[in-house]
Order: structure tokens, then C-alpha cells, then sequence
């Protein structure tokens, strides 16, 4: 299985933050450490090696649905900091990027399996929303965190296909024209 390079978890961490006492996140779901939220209740608490050990265990959680939703050809052929993007961005979306309810595929996965690279970035920045209060709103910290994932795939295009140097600025560029679509809850 392919690895993230220090990049992924840099980017994680940042979006993320360390939170050693847990918390309701943005949409209301108990989290601790850096975004993890699996078994997490009220009055839990950790320490920072109990925050990385987390992390670790949630960015191979989403190596994992990368690997059972993307060919391996696909994720083998994909420059370090595109893959280090999308690790980051399924680490928050998860596995509902590739498949929609009912196992139809999503417009994401469709972008990553063709061969225009540079539309990946610009699904991945429709994952902007969030529902707060019952209303599904758009969320700044999204809004942040997409750019960047989006820079690093664009980065990673511009060093990994020389047929392609101007990607990351073209993204980035097309990002305000995509519609966005909720994070999982």
C-alpha cells in the first residue's frame, strides 16, 4: 500500500488542530486529539502521543478506502503531493467521496479515475459544507482546508506532468464555480 509523506499529516494536523480534551466540532460530533472521533464521548481525554497514535490509525483508515475505491494503477501513477492531498481530503470527507448512497459513483471518483487530473482538485473543493443547527451551511474552515488540499494536488501536478504546469494555478482559479457538497456527518 502506498504511503503519505510527512506532507499529508502536516496538512491534517493543521486543519485539524490538537485538541487533547474532547470537543464538539463545527457540526456537533465529538472529537479529540487531531479530528478523530471515533468512540469519543463527553469528559474524554488524552495525551499528545494518544493524539498521534489516533491519527495515525484514522490516515490509515483512509489509506484503506483509497485502496478499496481506487485502482492501484491509478493511486501508483499519482505524484507524492497528490496523493498526500487526497489522503488529506478523505481523512475529513471520508469514503462518501467515492461512493454515493446506494453505491452509485460520485462525481469525485469519476474525476479521479479520468484524465483530466486537474478536476479533481476542483471536485474537491465542493466539499464545503456543513450542517450546523439542522441548516447545511457553508464553513470557512472548509473553505481553507479544500484550497489548500487543492494547492497540494496542483503542486503535485505541476512537478509530476510538465504537460500540465499551469494545474494548480487553473484550479485554484476555478474554485469559486463549483457547487459544494456537505462533509460526512
Amino acid at each position: 500500500m502506498r504511503r503519505p509523506s510527512p506532507a499529508a499529516y502536516d496538512l491534517i494536523r493543521e486543519f485539524e488542530g490538537l485538541r487533547l480534551h474532547a470537543y464538539t466540532d463545527a457540526v456537533g460530533v465529538w472529537t479529540i486529539g487531531y479530528g478523530h472521533t471515533a468512540n469519543v464521548e463527553p469528559g474524554s481525554v488524552i495525551d499528545s502521543s494518544e493524539a498521534d497514535a489516533l491519527l495515525r490509525m484514522d490516515v490509515r483508515e483512509a489509506e484503506e478506502s483509497i485502496a478499496d475505491h481506487v485502482p492501484e494503477g491509478v493511486i501508483q501513477s499519482l505524484p507524492q503531493a497528490c496523493y498526500d492531498a487526497l489522503v488529506s481530503f478523505i481523512f475529513n470527507v471520508g469514503t462518501q467521496a467515492f461512493v454515493r448512497p446506494g453505491g452509485g459513483k460520485t462525481d469525485f471518483i469519476r474525476a479521479l479515475l479520468g484524465s483530466d487530473r486537474a478536476e479533481v482538485a476542483r471536485q474537491m473543493q465542493r466539499w464545503v459544507k456543513g450542517r450546523v443547527s439542522g441548516d447545511l451551511i457553508v464553513l470557512p474552515g472548509l473553505v481553507r482546508r479544500r484550497g489548500a488540499e487543492a494547492a497540494l494536488w496542483g503542486a503535485g501536478l505541476h512537478v509530476g506532468e510538465r504537460a500540465q504546469p499551469q494545474a494548480a494555478h487553473r484550479v485554484i482559479a476555478e474554485a469559486a464555480t463549483v457547487q459544494p457538497h456537505p462533509p460526512r456527518t
